[in-house]
């Protein structure tokens, strides 16, 4: 049977009131612009399961529990998705099994089967290449370089894609298969000239496997300088790169075994551990690293070790993934790889031996890596150099839970830094005033995703700080992102969750979809994200996010505080210039410092909003 529709799954939503059918299982009663009752998922005595008729939503400030009206039948009855569909269907007189209620075919359950063979097939194909035939010899030549031998190609199926145009369309279409299903499973495309041509060409191809031991894509490194390194396959039904991890497939046994994963950025890395007798190693497909990936890794063990490279770029994708899979609940440390070090690099010039070495006795927990990384980036023998790195590894410092490894890290700091102890536990402190007043603890909010207790009560955020207002306005009126983009940047924002709320809403915005709360909300990866917008749904008192004349007074409220941010960095750094009696870099400070005071005038006349109140 295929894969219900969204046409249809849309009408099945529209047609059951989600406070309508919880009001059968709850005693539901109305409080503002909500409804309210006991969480039928846990034990509580004071009502703190809530729903949002408006949003469609509910959600329990106890248990944390939450989600559509769909979320709610599987939850309450233990039942799937498509029997949650079909029990609201039935309910509001919906036929569902009729064909033009399915995805099309290439969603259908025996049409995943399809892509599954045509990537099975293509992988033979690219591998027979590789290993018997002349078109193969560039692809051999390159492998025999690296030191991979005949097992390790076998084992992952190494391959090569011909410098042709449709040498594996030619052979998948003799095999029965159609255009349509070529494309889908993402191993072809349409030239220019509406062509069917192969998707990768003169690449030594990588198969990427599922969990389940499924091909369901590839990775292409190219031998033609020219064209981009790495090529992988497009997202397609069975393919998201979000949630894969190369080498899955053969890294759970020793995972499971060893208790802990290695966790790498490339395909190299992970075929030279696997080949040295490292079997417990999946690598990221390239830095991005998800909470899909860490939901994934929290399946088989809570202890992850992080091996990226040793360069910028690895070290800032680095800390991203530490932060990710601390929130998934997992105990995290990254190898101190020498500078300028690969995994890959390393295993094959010192050996198994000193690779296991370095995961064993010189690993970094996530302060220690960050305290590294700030005093690489920053001249920690300069005043202005300290406050700056201070500045970073406070927010860090302020997440730890454990009083007695916090202390310790502050004092792993202070010396570092040349900063007193109780002056970094007073940032600290002022750091954790600021979150309260202006936000939430989101690094125990991760936490407690994984260890509330029932019945226990997360802290969401409050919107009294300009940049958390502005995403609500964005959040519920899509059109003001350009605005909000344009004169402040995405990146700019001081906060993950923000962040990644407002690049999906400009994402869609950019596809002309006015994305809604509701399919937002299924969109982030973030816990903390999450809680953001439970928190706009579910809050009583928010104002109105509606005007643009309110929208631009926040705007120039954050520039004025990012502005007065640049002053006070400038004036720690002119106190610097005097002291030194650099008369050039005090008269460039001053020079500076007027430009940045003219410019905070002329943003005050414009906007009132002076302390983010």
């Amino acid at each position: 049977m295929g894969l219900l529709s969204e046409a249809l799954i849309d009408e099945i939503r529209e047609h059951n009131d989600i406070v309508n059918v919880i009001s059968e299982f709850v005693d539901l009663k109305k409080r503002g612009k909500n409804f309210v009752g006991l969480c039928p998922f846990h034990v509580e005595k004071t009502p703190s399961f809530t729903v949002n008729p408006d949003a469609q939503l509910f959600y329990c400030f106890g248990c944390g529990v939450g989600g559509n009206v769909f979320n709610f039948l599987m939850k309450y009855h233990g039942i799937n998705f498509y029997e949650a569909v079909k029990t609201l269907a039935e309910k509001a007189g919906i036929q569902i099994e009729t064909e033009k209620n399915f995805i099309p075919a290439k969603k259908d359950h025996r049409e995943l089967d399809v892509l599954y063979k045509i990537n099975h097939l293509a992988a033979k194909f690219y591998h027979a290449i590789l290993t018997n035939h002349k078109l193969g010899a560039e692809g051999r030549l390159y492998l025999k370089r690296r030191g991979y031998n005949e097992n390790t190609i076998r084992q992952f199926m190494l391959g090569f894609a011909p410098d042709e145009w449709d040498s594996l369309c030619s052979f998948l279409l003799k095999k029965g298969f159609t255009e349509r299903e070529l494309i889908d499973a993402g191993v072809a495309q349409k030239s220019r000239l509406g062509r069917l041509i192969d998707r990768f060409r003169n690449r030594l191809m990588f198969p990427i496997w599922d969990y389940r031991g499924r091909i369901i894509g590839f990775g292409g490194r190219v031998l033609d300088k020219e064209e981009p390194k790495y090529l992988n396959s497009p997202e397609t039904v069975i393919f998201h790169k979000g949630k894969i991890l190369y080498g899955i497939h053969a890294a759970i046994p020793e995972i499971r075994k060893n208790n802990f994963v290695i966790v790498f950025e490339g395909y190299t890395d992970v075929l030279t551990a696997q080949q040295n007798g490292i079997g417990n190693v999946v690598a990221s497909l390239g830095t991005a690293f998800t909470e899909e990936h860490g939901k994934l890794l929290r399946r088989y063990t809570r202890n992850v070790v992080i091996a990226y490279d040793a360069d910028t770029a690895g070290m800032a994708a680095t800390f991203r993934g530490m932060e990710i899979l601390i929130q998934c609940g997992c105990k995290v440390s990254v190898v101190d790889l020498p500078e300028g070090n690969d995994p890959d690099e390393y295993i094959r010039k010192q050996g198994r031996e000193a690779f296991l070495d370095l995961v064993k006795r010189k690993t970094l927990s996530l302060v220690e890596y960050k305290l590294r990384k700030v005093c690489k980036e920053y001249d920690i023998n300069s005043i202005s150099g300290r406050i700056s790195a201070a500045n970073e590894i406070i927010p860090v410092l302020a997440k730890i839970s454990s009083k007695v490894e916090q202390d310790a890290y502050i004092n792993l700091v202070s010396k570092k830094l040349f900063i007193s102890p109780e002056a970094i536990k007073e940032e600290i402190l002022t750091y954790t005033k600021n979150l309260q007043k202006n936000g939430i603890n989101y690094d125990k909010l991760e936490k407690n995703k994984y260890t509330r207790e029932k019945g226990s009560m997360p802290v969401l955020p409050k919107f009294n700080g300009p940049e958390n207002m502005l995403v609500s306005f964005v959040v519920f009126n899509p059109e003001f992102i350009e605005i909000v983009d344009k004169e402040l940047g995405i990146e700019s924002f001081s906060e993950s969750y923000m962040q990644e709320i407002l690049s999906i809403i400009k994402k869609k915005w950019d596809e002309g979809v006015k994305i809604s709360p509701s399919v937002l909300y299924d969109k982030l990866s973030l816990e903390s994200s999450r809680h953001f917008l439970t928190e706009l749904f579910f809050k009583e008192n928010l104002p109105p996010c509606d005007n643009i004349d309110e929208l631009m007074l926040y705007i120039n409220s954050v520039k004025r505080l990012r502005i007065n941010k640049q002053i006070e960095e400038k004036q720690a750094l002119l106190a610097e210039a005097k002291k030194n009696n650099d008369s050039q870099l005090e008269k460039k400070c001053l020079i500076e410092i007027k430009n940045l005071l003219k410019i905070r005038e002329e943003q005050k006349k414009i906007s009132p909003i002076e302390r983010g109140d």
